[in-house]
């Protein structure tokens, strides 16, 4: 059932503190609507002092964990906001709305969405969260400090003031039994592992599909790190150094043996406008190190890849030592899984 899409704010200015975790949960109307996502801005006044060079995409480091999650016991975003920001580029085909990080004392703005029913599909019915079926949803916010936005040892001459505000983007399209989700969405950050391992466990279970990943090469040793110490999520510089690109399970080989140079147009079909590869010392990496793939290309999630029926599911990589680099990789999974009762 096809209805208008609506939008409504659901607070601004909500100031929120360095190193700090948030739980937003009163405030979400649970009317029935159907809601297709919800899109965080996030302002940053920053007292800019000393001359530390500034990290990618650093206002979205700022936030270093998002958990959505519903009375029913669904976690259905859990993720760094980078996860989301990469996830969001795909997902849209646009780089998400943000000012880069400021080198003068200033407040500069990003936007993230927190996607709950996803672009890529034809029916977009088929995955909004009913809000008809929650007593409750409670999102966390775990924010981060200056130390995030200009690497290490930044943190006691420079600060940051954070705010945000909340919209929540709707239809009535659930208020018809003809227009209910089938499945609630799924976003997971994986636990970022060195590509020397060579290899990423992911999940297999009988209520899960995954519609695709995006994956995030990293190298650690770089001058804009925040954090050199593999595990951390998202704290390196892009680059391209995953080779050999294989993600198979025990029946199947579904990706075999792909080089950097395949994924740079599969990442190029998502650009939109802000196409920017292999830039390394500009400040803005763009889409280096990226390394996406969608599994449901044809709009239906019947086309996604259902995880239940195998016994082992892994990413592989050439796991050959680079000169010079400490490479790291970052994952996000995407897709649904089954409604609890």
């Amino acid at each position: 059932m096809r209805l208008p899409v609506e939008a409504v704010n659901l607070f601004q200015g909500d100031a929120v503190g360095n190193n700090a975790t948030v739980t937003y949960r009163d405030i979400f109307p649970l009317g029935g609507e159907g809601w297709r996502k919800l899109r965080l801005t996030i302002h940053a006044s920053v007292t800019h002092v000393d001359g530390a060079n500034p990290t990618p995409h650093g206002l979205f480091n700022l936030i270093r964990g998002i958990r959505l999650h519903t009375s029913k016991n669904e976690d259905l975003i859990i993720t760094p906001g980078l996860g989301l920001f990469y996830l969001n580029w795909l997902l849209n085909r646009v780089e998400p709305r943000h000012d880069a990080v400021p080198t003068s004392s200033i407040v500069a703005h990003a936007i993230l969405d927190l996607p709950l029913s996803m672009n890529l599909l034809g029916r977009k019915e088929d995955l909004c969260l009913d809000s008809n079926r929650y007593s409750h949803i409670e999102l966390e916010i775990q924010t981060g400090n200056p130390e995030h936005l200009y690497g290490a040892g930044s943190e006691g001459s420079n600060t940051v003031a954070i705010t945000f505000d909340m919209d929540l983007i709707r239809g009535k399209s659930t208020f018809a039994q003809s227009g209910k989700p089938l499945a609630v969405p799924y976003i997971k950050h994986l636990p970022p592992w060195a590509l020397t391992r060579g290899y990423m466990d992911i999940e297999s279970a009988k209520d899960l599909t995954l519609f695709g990943f995006q994956a995030l090469v990293q190298d650690m040793g770089a001058q804009t790190c925040y954090d050199p110490a593999i595990g951390r999520p998202y704290s390196g510089l892009p680059i391209d150094a995953m080779e050999d690109v294989t993600f198979r399970d025990n029946l199947i080989s579904w990706l075999r043996n792909l080089d950097p140079g395949f994924f740079r147009e599969e990442r190029a079909h998502y650009a939109g406008l802000n196409l920017i590869d292999d830039i390394a010392g500009a400040g803005n990496y763009g889409l280096s190190g990226q390394y996406p793939w969608i599994f449901a290309r044809d709009g239906s999630i019947y086309n996604a890849y259902y995880t239940g029926d195998r016994s082992e599911i892994r990413l592989e990589n050439n796991p050959v030592a680079l000169s010079g680099t400490t490479p790291q990789i970052d994952m996000v999974i995407f897709g649904m899984r089954t409604m609890r009762e």
